[in-house]
């Protein structure tokens, strides 16, 4: 080969090697390429986001006592956040590489209902930020200036505990091509509910398990104490990555406090064994669920184990899905039904496999997700199922 052809190659390769960059900075997780070279975005600081903010304030500050409301004078409240640090694994599951830049969005909780859990899940991802180094929280208070050129910027977006689904074109447009393209989407508990009233929207599609408004398959857990029932777990793939977190031998955990509904709080200390036992609000998927069957759950309810007609027995076994990954695209979303109490980001398992979840939607964390259809998955059928007793 002749030096000027030589030449030729090297600078073809080069020019290849930088196209491919710019495409995999460009495009979000495209490659698993992290985002963090670009600016940081300056959240809005509008009334919105301050009222949000406020309301947040009692459970993320460890010296503040708010003058009035529902959190005045609980030093519950202390423990779990005090808690929620000592949760953290010594380390991730695998290193992030370098550095994952994530967007957070809390607002729009339903108020007073899902704002405790929602700060649980924003100090774990604080906590974790400062303990590791390698994660970068960016916190969004407010649905002003969020758009497709704020999404790509960031690793990973993170609906916490949002339960209102609007704007509508956010869920249904945004978030759905900023996965497709190879963006990761974290999202837990509420944002089950956002389109239980539209079954078909695209939302639902995307995070692949709704629960639906209709009156016999709206179904929420609220027995023995409130919202904070111990219920026993399985899971479909033990040998999942994902599952790693629940392998761990059982210990007793005992959380000092509960959110009931709306303003509602509960001072009892309440003990269950994790890892297959934990204690939060519950939500029974609607049968119409996962209707691609691209859904793999991680965890589910042991429904033999739990209290005879606490959950809806005859429905198929997506119903009683707790956590889940799927593939939507060239990206990649994880959901956890937990996270209505604060001080369930306290318990050790749920705090890891909250990070396990984020690092698989960053690509950092490799799992298998192609779609594995259970064999029961289809054994009750939508339009037999049975309607729900009035009273739990």
């Amino acid at each position: 080969m002749t030096t000027r052809n030589m030449l030729m190659g090297v600078l073809a390769m080069a020019w290849a090697l930088c196209g491919g960059m710019a495409m995999a900075a460009d495009t979000p997780g495209a490659n698993d390429a992290p985002v963090v070279n670009n600016p940081v975005p300056t959240p809005p600081d509008n009334a919105e986001a301050k009222a949000n903010m406020e309301m947040l304030r009692p459970f993320l500050e460890a010296d503040y006592n708010p003058p009035s409301g529902p959190d005045k004078d609980r030093p519950s409240i202390k423990v779990a956040l005090r808690q929620i640090g000592e949760a953290l694994p010594e380390k991730l599951s695998v290193p992030a590489a370098p550095t994952r830049r994530i967007l957070v969005l809390t607002y729009q909780t339903m108020g007073q209902l899902h704002l405790p859990g929602a700060a649980g899940l924003l100090a774990l991802l604080r906590a974790a930020a400062k303990k590791y180094g390698n994660i970068e929280v960016i916190e969004w208070d407010t649905t002003a200036g969020i758009d497709a050129k704020l999404l790509s910027g960031f690793d990973a977006v993170v609906l916490n505990d949002i339960s209102t689904g609007w704007p509508d074109s956010l869920y249904n447009k945004l978030l759905p091509d900023y996965v497709k393209n190879g963006g990761g989407l974290f999202a837990d508990h509420g944002t089950a509910l956002l389109f239980m009233n539209k079954p078909d929207a695209e939302y639902n599609n995307l995070l692949g398990g709704f629960v639906e408004a209709s009156p016999l398959l709206f179904y929420q857990v609220h027995t023995l104490k409130g919202v904070c029932s111990p219920f026993y777990l399985k899971l479909p793939e033990p040998e999942n990555p994902l599952a790693a977190a629940f392998h761990g031998e059982t210990k007793p955990f005992t959380m000092q406090s509960c959110q009931l509904n709306g303003e509602k709080r509960a001072e009892w200390p309440l003990t269950f064994n994790p890892p297959m036992q934990l204690a939060d609000e519950l939500y029974a998927f609607s049968p119409h669920s996962n209707k691609d069957k691209a859904t793999r759950v991680i965890v589910s309810l042991d429904v033999a184990k739990n209290t005879p007609g606490m959950y809806p027995a005859d429905w198929p076994a997506f119903s009683h899905a707790l956590v889940w990954m799927r593939p939507y695209g060239k990206g990649r979303v994880f959901y956890s039904g937990l996270g209505h109490n604060q001080a369930i980001f306290s318990v050790p398992c749920v705090a890891r496999m909250m990070l396990d979840g984020l690092q698989y939607v960053t690509g950092d964390l490799k799992v298998p997700d192609a779609a594995v259809l259970p064999a029961d998955d289809d054994a009750t059928p939508p339009a037999a199922v049975k309607p729900i007793p009035d009273k739990l």
